[in-house]
């Protein structure tokens, strides 16, 4: 794939700029109107992190998949924090304020804030509003609502169903690999009983692991993963017509773990 980088300047309440990266297929023509999905964390789909825990290889995944006939797509990245502790990125993904985050993290010491979160809505309102309408105009991809799809792992997972969910006219494929939603399950679990149902063509990708944590000195993180995963598919299932629900017995909370189900997410939604 070939892979463009786009700095866009943001409001000050993120106190950053934002890198968008994009990557389309070898052979893609600016006469095709192929679709794009969109990734949070993007560092980690563009392998731009330092880290072998860091790596997915999500764009070796692709042009695997398309020498096998795999249907042109696109990715579209937005980037986080450039630094992987900064609480800000817990902040720039949720809407909702927690100081219960740091109770799972007994470990990291050396981040701790009063509270993470609050910016949720500034990042989705930007993402639409900004980073869709620049993609689509530079490169010849999305356009309508069944060639966008959007989706992310751990708190980028959460953030995209938000978005996904806030603009559900925008988005037809949502992919929620491996979600972190320990410290604002509360609020997200009551946000999600009230949202519309899912449209008739809309495909949902959902995966979490039975070994995953974000701090090994939390005890029974694994269960607060799973428990959190499970309820999260219990509210979705009656909404949506189409979702698939993945527990792998193996999988961790990593992006190599998680990388190993990135082909079967990629055919689920759009092959």
């Amino acid at each position: 794939m070939k892979i463009f980088e786009h700095e866009l300047p943001t409001p000050e309440i993120f106190k950053r700029k934002m890198v968008v990266r994009v990557a389309l297929p070898d052979n893609y023509t600016p006469s095709q109107k192929i679709p794009f999905m969109l990734l949070h964390d993007a560092q980690n789909y563009f392998d731009t992190w330092e880290g072998a825990e860091t790596k997915t290889g999500t764009i070796q995944i692709l042009d695997k998949l398309f020498t096998e006939g795999f249907p042109p797509l696109a990715l579209v990245g937005v980037d986080s924090w450039q630094d992987r502790t900064h609480m800000d990125r817990f902040t720039d993904l949720s809407p909702w304020e927690s100081s219960e985050c740091f109770d799972y993290l007994p470990s990291y010491t050396d981040v701790l804030v009063t509270k993470a979160g609050g910016r949720g809505d500034q990042y989705a309102d930007f993402v639409v509003q900004k980073i869709i309408p620049f993609v689509e105009k530079r490169y010849s991809i999305g356009g309508n609502v069944q060639k966008r799809g959007i989706g992310g792992s751990s708190m980028a997972a959460m953030a995209s169903m938000y978005i996904g969910t806030k603009y559900n006219n925008l988005f037809s494929r949502f992919s929620f690999m491996s979600p972190a939603l320990w410290c604002f399950e509360k609020d997200f679990t009551k946000y999600l009983k009230d949202i519309a149902p899912f449209k008739d063509g809309d495909k949902i990708y959902m995966d979490i692991g039975r070994k995953e944590t974000s701090d090994p000195a939390y005890k029974g993180f694994e269960k607060v993963y799973l428990d959190g995963a499970q309820n999260i598919y219990n509210l979705l299932k009656d909404k949506a017509p189409n979702i698939s629900f993945l527990i792998e017995a193996e999988g961790e909370h990593n992006m190599p773990s998680i990388s190993k189900r990135m082909a079967q997410m990629f055919r689920y939604l759009w092959n």
